[in-house]
């Protein structure tokens, strides 16, 4: 079991990333965590996440679609903070 960068809870060996759901969803925000695992872990599906490999196998529009899910995330949790 790993141990999340923030608080030194417990994380999953299988998470891409080591920050826990709460912590995640303090720094960046609910929708924002959610799309950023989404991301890693669809690289991680891909080989991508594995050190000196990271790019090989990512397609443009992948990438492209990527920054539009993160782009929309962050615009959303904006407007959701100023309502």
């Amino acid at each position: 079991m790993a141990k999340c960068v923030y608080c030194k809870g417990d994380v999953s060996d299988e998470r891409t990333m080591q920050i826990c759901d709460r912590c995640g969803s303090s720094v960046w925000g609910h929708k924002m965590f959610q799309t950023i695992l989404q991301g890693t872990n669809s690289e991680k599906e891909k080989g991508n996440m594995e050190l000196g490999k990271v790019g090989e196998n990512t397609d443009a529009g992948d990438i492209q679609n990527l920054h539009k899910r993160i782009k929309d995330a962050s615009c959303t949790s904006r407007m959701q903070k100023a309502a």
